[in-house]
């Protein structure tokens, strides 16, 4: 069972939420350079988190985050050689972006803090399922494959 239920595009809103509001008070760096780098990583975010969707699509196993024990097989190819958890690699691309975007001196704090909250509460109960229900084979994979990138 997970630590937690909230599912890691909620968490991603909401630390996009707080990217976007903490703009007010604190000091503002924009620049149009930074506007458009944030764009490349909104849309490199997108394309990663496609990939995986339709990799796992692919596979005909679950997408559902908050049930990783009811995965029907280990997606091991395309972006996932060279992430294990490509979807949240794109939440944080995309909210790194935004946070080009909006807010860059108050959004790269809250991007660590989102790091921390997904190994945490989403990431490390994951690998126990995955663990569980796939054994050695996860276990190679682990040590072939960074968390992250």
């Amino acid at each position: 069972m997970l630590d937690t239920k909230i599912p890691p595009p909620i968490v991603a809103i909401f630390i996009g939420v707080c990217i976007y509001f903490s703009r007010d008070w604190l000091p503002q760096f924009e620049s149009d350079h930074l506007f458009y780098a944030g764009l490349g990583f909104e849309l490199l975010a997108v394309v990663i988190n496609l990939t995986a969707i339709f990799s796992f699509i692919k596979n005909k196993t679950t997408i559902n985050p908050v049930k990783p024990h009811t995965a029907t097989s280990l997606v091991t190819t395309g972006v996932f050689t060279f992430s294990r958890n490509p979807m949240y690699l794109g939440l944080l691309l995309f909210l790194f972006g935004f946070a080009l975007q909006v807010n860059v001196i108050g959004g790269v704090p809250l991007l660590v803090l989102f790091v921390l909250y997904l190994n945490a509460f989403q990431i490390l109960p994951e690998e126990r399922a995955m663990l569980e229900v796939f054994g050695d084979e996860y276990r190679e994979y682990m040590k072939k494959v960074r968390r992250w990138m």
